[in-house]
C-alpha cells in the first residue's frame, strides 16, 4: 500500500483572563520603538540611543553589554511597565526611557558581577521573556541570550530549559482568577487510488480529551462488530469556564461538540455529538489533577448516561 498522507489543522484559542489589559491598536500604538520607525534595527544604533542611561561594558560572553545606571539593588527588567493585549501578542510596555529598545530587542541575563545586563540584538519582538502560570497567578522572567524563541507558555518552572532560575520570575495574582478557554480541532486525511485508510492512521474522537459525556475514541462510523471505525476527517470544539474556588481548588464548566466521518465530503455540523458537565482541577506540587464529570447531551442509543474522567494537566 502506498504511503498514506495525513493532513492534520489545529487552532486553540486560549481565552484571557478577567482585567487584563486588551488592546485593538496595532503593536505599533503607544510603544515607542526608536527613531529609526524600524523593527529591525543596525546593531551600532543602540550605543548612543542608551548612553545617557546606562553604561556600556565589555564582558567576555557577549562583548559589549548594556546595564542600566540609578536602580535599586533589587531592579529586574520587565518589572516597571505593563502588559497590553495587541495584533503580535502579549506586548510589553515599559515605564523606562530606554524600553523601547531593551524590551523588544535583545535578551537579559543575570551577570554575577555588574548584575542584569542586556545584550544587544537587530531582531524585533513584542517581549523576550518566558511566561509561567498556575491556579491563581501569572508570572515572567527574561529569556537569556541563545533561546530561540521569543515568549514560553507552561505550567510550574518550564522556564528551567532555558537556564531561568524561579527567583527571576516576577509573579502577580490572577484578578478575578477566571479563564474562558476554546479549542477547536479540524483533522483530514486521504489516500492514493482510493485505497482505504487504515485503522491507525484514522481519526478517532470522544472521551477525556476531545468530547466527555462519551466512550473513548467512540464517536463516528461503526464497524461490522458495533465498534467504532474511526475515519477520515475530524471535528472537535471545546469550550471551557475555570474559575477559582479555594486556594489550590478550582472548578470548570463544558460544552464539547465533535464527531468523526467515513470521508471528507461526510463532514456536517448538523452531526456533531455534544457533551455537557463540570469538573475540579488540583493544584498540587506535582502538577494539575484533573476530575471531570460529563453527560451526553444528544445520546445515541448505545451511550452512557454520564461518564467520570482522571487525568493530569487540562483537557485541552
Amino acid at each position: 500500500m502506498k504511503t498514506t498522507r495525513n493532513l492534520l489543522f489545529a487552532l486553540l484559542l486560549l481565552g484571557g483572563t478577567a482585567g487584563a489589559a486588551r488592546a485593538s491598536t496595532s503593536v505599533s500604538a503607544g510603544i515607542h520603538i526608536g527613531p529609526s520607525g524600524h523593527t529591525s534595527v543596525d546593531l551600532g544604533f543602540f550605543y548612543d540611543d542608551l548612553a545617557p542611561y546606562g553604561n556600556w561594558i565589555e564582558r567576555p560572553s557577549y562583548g559589549w553589554v548594556w546595564t542600566p545606571r540609578q536602580v535599586s539593588t533589587s531592579w529586574r527588567p520587565y518589572r516597571d511597565g505593563h502588559w497590553v493585549w495587541t495584533d503580535e501578542g502579549w506586548t510589553w510596555i515599559s515605564d523606562e526611557p530606554y524600553g523601547w529598545a531593551t524590551y523588544h530587542y535583545g535578551r537579559w541575563y543575570d551577570d554575577p558581577e555588574i548584575g542584569w545586563a542586556w545584550v544587544p540584538d537587530d531582531e524585533w519582538a513584542p517581549s523576550w521573556v518566558s511566561f509561567q502560570e498556575g491556579a491563581d497567578y501569572v508570572g515572567w522572567a527574561p529569556l537569556p541570550p541563545g533561546v530561540s524563541v521569543s515568549v514560553s507558555v507552561g505550567s510550574g518552572y518550564g522556564g528551567y530549559a532555558y537556564g531561568i532560575a524561579p527567583e527571576y520570575y516576577q509573579f502577580v495574582p490572577v484578578r478575578g482568577g477566571m479563564v474562558l478557554a476554546s479549542a477547536a480541532r479540524m483533522g483530514l486525511a486521504r489516500t492514493y487510488e482510493g485505497q482505504d485508510l487504515v485503522t491507525f492512521e484514522r481519526f478517532f474522537a470522544g472521551g477525556a480529551n476531545s468530547v466527555r459525556g462519551y466512550r473513548q475514541d467512540d464517536l463516528g462510523p461503526r464497524s461490522i462488530l458495533g465498534d467504532a471505525a474511526g475515519g477520515s476527517a475530524l471535528l472537535v470544539f471545546n469550550e471551557e469556564l475555570r474559575f477559582p474556588v479555594y486556594k489550590w481548588l478550582r472548578g470548570v464548566g463544558f460544552v464539547d461538540l465533535g464527531n468523526v466521518y467515513d470521508t471528507v465530503g461526510d463532514i456536517s455540523l448538523g452531526d456533531l455529538q455534544v457533551g455537557v458537565g463540570a469538573g475540579v482541577r488540583l493544584d498540587t506540587p506535582v502538577g494539575l489533577f484533573r476530575v471531570d464529570l460529563g453527560v451526553p447531551a444528544n445520546p445515541r442509543s448505545f451511550d452512557p448516561k454520564w461518564k467520570i474522567y482522571f487525568g493530569l494537566g487540562h483537557a485541552f
